[in-house]
């Protein structure tokens, strides 16, 4: 974790001042990623930052494996389904969502864009909600979800301006999901947390 201090220079917590830390380039460190260096690690590029990605428990990788399988089910030919794989969303951002749903695409390239964000917030909500939201509305991602496990609740941005949003709803087990920009899916969130 970073420490910041008004009037300080923003450090590490052994001291390292943050200022002075060579940052990658999205090209770098895709480019690093498919030299083997980062191995079997899960990680992302934030603020060209590596950073580690915290393990999945059992209810994290349920709802995963949930939204993926009722996307994939209710999304047509246009679109897929792309789960916890690289989006290069700016020269300094490669974030890996837990689910993302893309325009189809040809070739072997990476997506640039997403109609859709999920992540999935076990131990992560600060950082979803911090973190990732404003790297998400900065790359015009239309509609950004954080599937609070804890809570049973989903948070459902849209409408990105600069580095927010400016609509959000919390919904729960009652309420149903409907994005505007991908008009064929209807998720029941009841469903999503369903024997969590």
């Amino acid at each position: 974790m970073f420490t910041f201090a008004m009037g300080e220079i923003a450090t590490t917590p052994d001291g390292l001042p943050l200022d002075r830390l060579r940052r990658l380039s999205a090209d770098e460190y895709l480019g690093l990623a498919a030299q083997g260096w980062f191995g079997d690690e899960k990680v992302e590029l934030v603020h060209g930052l590596v950073l580690t990605m915290s393990p999945q428990g059992d209810s994290h990788a349920a709802l995963v494996r949930r939204l993926i399988n009722r996307l994939v089910r209710q999304l047509d030919d246009r679109y897929e389904v792309s789960p916890q794989l690289p989006l290069v969303l700016a020269r300094l951002h490669v974030p890996e969502p837990d689910v993302a749903v893309i325009e189809r695409i040809s070739g072997m390239r990476h997506p640039r864009s997403a109609l859709l964000v999920i992540e999935v917030a076990a131990s992560s909500l600060r950082y979803d909600r911090n973190t990732k939201l404003p790297i998400y509305a900065a790359a015009n991602i239309a509609e950004y979800w954080i599937v609070d496990v804890e809570a049973q609740l989903v948070e459902v941005y849209r409408e990105p301006s600069g580095a927010g949003y400016r609509e959000l709803a919390r919904l729960g087990v009652g309420d149903r999901l409907r994005p505007p920009g991908l008009p064929t899916v209807d998720l029941a969130i009841a469903d999503l947390f369903a024997d969590a």
